[in-house]
């Protein structure tokens, strides 16, 4: 019994035969592109402190609202030294300074103490609409520069995708992360051609939203 059963887990263990046929007529091998150069100091100091969120929240405002956070956990050196590691200090486009969202909003997390960058928020909270801070913040700039002022217009994209976001990724419990449905939701509302902001989706999405694990 012993004998045979060690025979039927070598067979079944056996490796399948490689096809190397063809796959169709039109097969056809595509080459390889060598892999490019990169530097890895550049690329680190853009994710903490680089402008890829070019609207935000206008920094003294922020700051003001959220308080200031002195541990400075990336190291970073002006405004950014003491704002939260999940937010960059950028200057608009128009010049006003503003406190943008950053990739480690979900992106990052202490370990044993040591903060991480790559690591999955498990912390992050989306049980609340993020859109329901917006009348404050919108009394807040009116007040304090002016409804028509350069930091109203900084902060009206991040206002505009933060409303349309807000309330459609709502999940139940703290600590999962709703990127698949706001992937669906911001791709709804981008023009297929040349991906311009339009207010009304072009493709209806359902209520629905599946939390998912944050990948590292």
């Amino acid at each position: 019994m012993l004998l045979s059963g060690a025979l039927l887990f070598f067979v079944q263990c056996k490796k399948d035969p490689v096809d190397n046929s063809p796959v169709g007529d039109n097969f056809q091998s595509i080459d390889s592109e060598p892999l490019r150069n990169g530097d890895p100091a550049a690329g680190r100091d853009y994710l903490i402190n680089g402008d890829y969120i070019s609207s935000g929240i206008p920094y003294d405002l922020f700051t003001a609202a959220m308080g200031t956070d002195p541990e400075n956990v990336l190291n970073r050196s002006g405004d950014n030294a003491v704002i939260s590691p999940a937010f960059t200090a950028i200057d608009h486009a128009n010049g006003a300074r503003v406190a943008a969202p950053n990739c480690l909003q979900c992106h990052g997390q202490k370990l044993m103490g040591q903060y991480i960058i790559g690591l999955g928020n498990s912390f992050a909270d989306f049980t609340n609409n993020g859109a329901s801070a917006l009348p404050l913040l919108d009394a807040g700039i009116a007040a304090i520069y002016g409804a028509g002022s350069d930091e109203a217009e900084a902060f009206a994209r991040f206002r505009r995708g933060t409303a349309i976001t807000g309330p459609r990724i709502i999940t139940e419990v703290i600590g999962v992360n709703p990127a698949d449905k706001l992937t669906q939701v911001l791709v709804a509302h981008r023009d297929a051609r040349d991906l311009s902001w339009i207010d009304d989706a072009q493709f209806a999405y359902d209520d629905v939203v599946v939390p998912t694990d944050v990948p590292a």
